[in-house]
């Protein structure tokens, strides 16, 4: 339809401007004189000469003259040497007396044979007496008429010997404007419109189908590979060899694919050394830690086994304390590694699960709190789990808590999460580049949101964060689809 309606309206457009260009030039030499001085010469060459046999002879047929006036005036509005509906025609002999007229009362039928009065005629009189005059300069032998829009024009009638004037025919012309022009234009477009609707119509629609199609079609393409992309799929590449607007943007997003890929490598092989890093900082911190002090318990044993009894059990229970805090240690570092399954359950059963075996190892209350659940797409339910298994070890280890609250909150628009606990808390300054908080950070950055830590020494520490709801969006889209 948008390709028909410019087609339709730049021709219609083309149209008018040439019709008024048109109807402009032709007023103009009308107005100027070149049109009359046409005709005058056309009249002189081409009618005057068999008027002369009719005015030759004496007297004169008046009815003859009359058929060969009508014979030679077209149809009224034919362009020709006679313009509009008040063209005439008049043959006037030399003496002055009326031989016939064009149509047939122009003046008055009774005035045909009759000596002709000028004063029933305005404008007629000044080309009038210069033709019978003989003259032959084309100015004048026409004036305008502007009481009536008219150019009457007069051209003298020679005998062989182009001696003496025989007659004249005289002529009146409406003389067209542009105004006259405009007026009739309305019928003219409103038929071009049909046929320009019609035939345009059928050739735009069939070329809009076609390229329509092919630009669906292109767009459709980058479409599912942006989708297969947002899936973590970028096997995908978008074939468009084309240099247009269209193939420039597909190059384009073929080198953001490739470079995404790259940057999601790196940051998986980041995330695997930050890994490793953190569990050998919490195997050096605490295992290793334990394991030398049941080391030395067990040598205390060994060096009173034969001195002291009493003592070297002491120490031996002592050594088996911490040998149960190394296993648990150990149990709680191998579960952090396993990766969560939420498939069959969800985030909040998973949690639960979670929680009461945390809570199985640790001597701290918990306060589980879930308001308005609903489902989320897996990937994003196994960072917030990781997020949250992730911050209670971190309570467990080193906060000294006794209670602590976790939270989440959904709603349409995001999914907020909280935990919070009452324990030593830190200063927020001095430990801002802990591994810890900074692997917290880049959990939360991977799901487009932000962590939010407040902890002061002795006040406890709070890390919330919210779950954006492009985000939600996005990832529903592709796990959906």
């Amino acid at each position: 339809m948008s390709y028909t309606a410019v087609t339709v309206g730049a021709l219609l457009v083309i149209e008018l401007i040439i019709y008024i260009v048109g109807a402009g030039t032709i007023s103009y030499l009308f107005e100027s004189g070149y049109i009359p001085e046409w005709l005058i010469e056309s009249v002189s060459t081409t009618y005057a000469p068999s008027l002369q046999h009719f005015l030759e002879e004496s007297p004169e047929d008046l009815d003859e003259i009359g058929v060969w006036l009508e014979g030679i005036r077209p149809p009224q509005g034919t362009v020709g040497y006679s313009f509009g509906d008040t063209d005439g025609l008049l043959v006037i002999r030399s003496d002055g007396l009326l031989l016939g007229m064009s149509p047939a009362g122009y003046i008055d039928d009774a005035a045909v044979g009759q000596a002709l009065d000028f004063d029933s005629l305005p404008g007629w009189e000044a080309p009038l007496m210069a033709a019978l005059a003989g003259e032959e300069n084309s100015p004048n032998l026409f004036s305008s008429v502007n009481s009536e829009n008219t150019v009457v024009m007069a051209v003298p009638v020679w005998d062989d010997p182009h001696e003496h004037v025989l007659g004249v025919i005289a002529m009146s012309a409406a003389a067209p404007t542009l105004a006259s022009y405009l007026g009739d234009l309305l019928p003219v477009l409103g038929i071009s419109f049909l046929i320009f609707a019609i035939v345009a119509g059928l050739i735009g629609t069939v070329f809009g189908f076609l390229a329509g199609r092919t630009l669906t079609s292109r767009l459709e393409q980058l479409a599912e590979a942006s989708l297969s992309w947002s899936q973590g799929d970028f096997t995908i590449a978008i074939d468009d060899p084309s240099e247009d607007e269209v193939g420039q943007l597909a190059n384009r997003l073929n080198q953001m694919a490739r470079e995404l890929e790259d940057l999601l490598e790196t940051r998986r092989e980041l995330a695997l050394v930050e890994e490793r890093n953190r569990l050998a900082r919490d195997l050096h911190d605490s295992v290793k830690q334990m394991a030398f002090a049941a080391s030395a318990q067990i040598s205390t044993v060994q060096r009173l086994m034969g001195k002291d009894l009493d003592k070297a059990q002491t120490h031996a229970e002592q050594a088996e304390l911490l040998i149960d805090n190394l296993r648990e240690e150990l149990t709680g570092l191998i579960k952090e590694l396993l990766p969560p399954v939420l498939e069959d359950k969800g985030l909040v059963p998973a949690l639960r699960q979670f929680t009461e075996d945390w809570l199985q190892q640790n001597e701290i209350e918990l306060d589980l709190q879930i308001q308005n659940e609903r489902p989320l797409p897996v990937d994003i339910e196994q960072a917030i789990l990781k997020i949250v298994r992730e911050t209670l070890s971190n309570v467990a280890r080193h906060s000294q808590a006794t209670n602590v609250l976790v939270r989440l909150v959904y709603s349409d628009q995001d999914l907020s999460c909280t935990i919070k606990d009452d324990g030593k808390g830190f200063d927020l300054q001095e430990n801002r580049t802990g591994f810890g908080l900074r692997s917290l950070q880049e959990r939360a950055s991977g799901l487009g949101s932000e962590l939010k830590i407040k902890s002061a020494i002795g006040e406890g520490t709070e890390v919330s964060f919210t779950v954006l709801s492009r985000v939600q969006i996005r990832s529903r889209k592709s796990s959906d689809e």
